[in-house]
């Protein structure tokens, strides 16, 4: 009995654990063939199923002129609604463009702001208003457009601006801010409604453009050294990108003097020419120099060469007072390098007297190209082989030996054409030789090699024919 019960107990056992092998088995196939029977499709759409689209937020209101200013392009085209309390810091009613041009400022920062020219009467720079309006891309950074600008008081302009070179400006990341720049005031320029200082800062030039006060005085600011303080604008070609900088100042009330101009820009002694650069008498480019020589050239309004008893050199002046070759002048102006050579920038001259004029240097192309006659009165011979027909001036193609250069003189002085002149035709041409070089031939050696020279003419008498064509 034991011996049976137990053997059926084992039977019992093994069909149960059969049966129970059975139904996984089965549940297993038809799990694998419900798989099967789904489509690709369905199978990818459930296994890579996204969230369902959130509706997006609504915008936000932006309530400083940060925030404003920190959006990028595509979060500006989305048009937040901005509402804003500051003061006006420039006020351009309209800068040429048809569009008046405003910069607020906060406790946060600048922006600025656009809209079409028809502004308040009542709106000026100093008054604390309330502004609304939305955003949108500017030439550079985001701007406010359609504002509704309402005055609410007066208020300070901005005590604590930062104090920026102009590498710093030229980063963009001061741009519409309000900053201080210190420099040396090198030219003005007045217009109807504005006036441009050229500043010469440590680290190179930028323009300041402010409103013209009526009855105010700018020609004394040449030469004074300058702080000012004023909206970071940029300068943008027409894909918006970001080529130079200046500086907008409300108007000269921006300006504070920290050393005037000298009353008399020639009261500082001479130097010679060619101590400009060299250690004995190295000149900055902050403040004038002044210089005595003798005229060899004159183009009114855009140049005067001269030589003293060290070398020549030509200073761009639109001083328009008429010379006579040999008068002695005085020139008064900025030191720049230009081709690797000083040249005097914004300059002012007078006559003190008048000498024998220089004579010319004969020389040759070769000569020219080793170097040492950049400004001077030289007298060369070529060949004529063709004009330059895109030059506003009568510009003479000549060739000698193995190099090419031009001979120009401005059409304003004779209404000569350069065709007077027939190709072939061998000629001697007296002028002022202006080189031009090349710094990366032989940066080794730390020299400058001329690459090419043109021959600046006075008059037509400039021209001798040697030769004439057959």
């Amino acid at each position: 009995m034991s011996v049976t019960w137990r053997c059926q107990k084992e039977l019992r056992v093994a069909i149960l654990l059969h049966a129970r092998r059975s139904l996984l088995f089965l549940a297993s196939a038809l799990i694998f063939a419900l798989v099967l029977a789904a489509s690709p499709e369905s199978l990818g759409k459930a296994a890579f199923a996204e969230p369902s689209a959130k509706t997006p937020d609504p915008l936000r209101t932006l309530t400083s002129a940060r925030d404003a200013h920190s959006l990028s392009d595509d979060q500006a085209k989305r048009g937040y609604t901005i509402h804003l309390r500051g003061v006006i810091t420039y006020l351009d009613r309209n800068d040429e463009t048809g569009i008046a041009a405003i910069f607020i400022h906060d406790a946060s920062g600048s922006v600025y702001v656009g809209q079409a020219s028809n502004l308040a009467e009542d709106l000026y720079v100093g008054a604390l208003v309330d502004v609304r309006g939305v955003s949108a891309p500017g030439r550079f950074g985001p701007i406010i457009v359609k504002p509704q600008i309402r005055i609410i008081g007066h208020a300070l302009l901005p005590s604590n601006p930062s104090r920026v070179s102009l590498a710093d400006l030229r980063t963009g990341a001061y741009d519409a801010q309000w900053v201080e720049v210190q420099g040396s005031v090198h030219r003005v320029i007045e217009y109807t409604h504005n006036v441009t200082l050229r500043l010469e800062l440590a680290d190179g030039p930028l323009n300041v453009t402010m409103a013209r006060k009526p009855g105010a005085t700018y020609s004394n600011l040449v030469d004074a050294e300058v702080r000012v303080r004023a909206n970071a604008a940029p300068t943008t070609n027409a894909g918006g990108e970001m080529i130079g900088v200046q500086l907008q100042a409300p108007d000269l009330s921006a300006v504070q003097v920290l050393e005037p101009a000298p009353g008399d820009p020639f009261a500082v002694p001479y130097i010679p020419i060619d101590a400009l650069l060299r250690r004995r008498h190295f000149s900055t480019p902050m403040h004038r120099v002044h210089l005595r020589g003798t005229v060899t050239l004159q183009w009114p309004g855009a140049s005067l060469c001269i030589r003293d008893a060290t070398r020549g050199i030509c200073v761009q002046t639109t001083q328009v007072t008429p010379v006579v070759l040999g008068d002695i002048a005085d020139v008064a102006g900025f030191v720049e390098i230009e081709n690797n050579a000083p040249t005097i920038t914004d300059a002012v001259f007078r006559i003190s007297g008048n000498s024998r004029p220089v004579a010319p240097i004969p020389t040759t192309a070769d000569k020219i190209l080793r170097g040492g006659l950049d400004s001077e009165l030289i007298q060369i011979d070529g060949l004529l082989i063709g004009y330059d027909l895109v030059s506003s001036d009568a510009a003479l193609q000549l060739s000698s030996g193995d190099a090419l250069f031009p001979a120009i003189l401005p059409k304003n002085l004779t209404g000569v054409k350069a065709a007077d002149w027939r190709i072939g035709s061998r000629l001697r041409i007296t002028g002022v030789c202006a080189v031009a070089t090349d710094t990366q031939s032989d940066m080794r050696a730390g020299v400058a090699v001329i690459k090419s020279f043109r021959v600046l003419m006075r008059s037509p008498s400039d021209v001798t024919i040697l030769e004439r064509p057959t």
